[in-house]
């Protein structure tokens, strides 16, 4: 299995971009478990644009710099236009930042990749409210896999999972040890998810397997 990392990507508004980037990567790192990117193989940033979420994700393995959207929408359209500067100026700040650590490869692979969709057959246009909850499921089952080989099990329009992987991952954050009231919170999100395996809708098993 890969080593995954997960990155939160600046506001790209400051002229002060560069700083803050490298400001904001060191602290992630520094609060995470890992304290290095040397032997990280697939970096996802989380970046947010015009108040929707979508992931750019560079694999060391392959040298690719993909994006990552469950959106369709301007699909026809060069990816310059769709998505503006932003996932290549990330390309170019995140691969200045790799050189001033020494990690000049892994640099030079960021800057060389070329940039990308992925074409998942589960993106769609009509839903601009669960982008959130597609980032944090995508970012959980892509381990750099074709799009035909990514077990994700979504299918397009499909409320039912949007609504159980809602419940997983409100569940998980109430849950987590820093609230107080976290064993209360379990116990009741165990509850939901048992009513709502009794339903017959298909692939959500799939979904939640091991995570429920």
């Amino acid at each position: 299995m890969p080593q995954r990392y997960a990155l939160g990507a600046p506001g790209w508004d400051d002229e002060r971009v560069q700083s803050e980037f490298s400001d904001s990567l060191k602290l992630q790192v520094w609060h995470s478990e890992k304290h290095t990117l040397r032997n990280i193989d697939m970096f996802f940033f989380l970046v947010l644009s015009e108040d929707h979420y979508y992931i750019v994700c560079f694999d060391m393995r392959k040298r690719e710099a993909l994006v990552i959207n469950n959106s369709d929408e301007r699909e026809g359209v060069d990816i310059r236009q769709q998505y503006g500067s932003t996932p290549f100026r990330l390309q170019t700040v995140f691969a200045d930042y790799l050189y001033t650590k020494g990690l000049k490869t892994k640099s030079l692979m960021v800057r060389r990749a070329c940039m990308a969709r992925l074409e998942m057959s589960w993106r769609y246009t009509d839903n601009n409210n669960d982008c959130g909850v597609y980032v944090m499921w995508h970012m959980e089952t892509y381990m750099g896999q074709s799009v035909n080989a990514w077990k994700c099990n979504l299918e397009k329009g499909n409320v039912f999972q949007m609504n159980v992987l809602r419940i997983k991952y409100c569940g998980s954050i109430l849950a987590s040890g820093l609230n107080e009231h976290a064993a209360s919170v379990e116990r009741s999100t165990n509850a939901t998810f048992a009513a709502i395996s009794k339903k017959k809708q298909p692939s959500v098993n799939d979904i939640l397997s091991g995570d429920v």
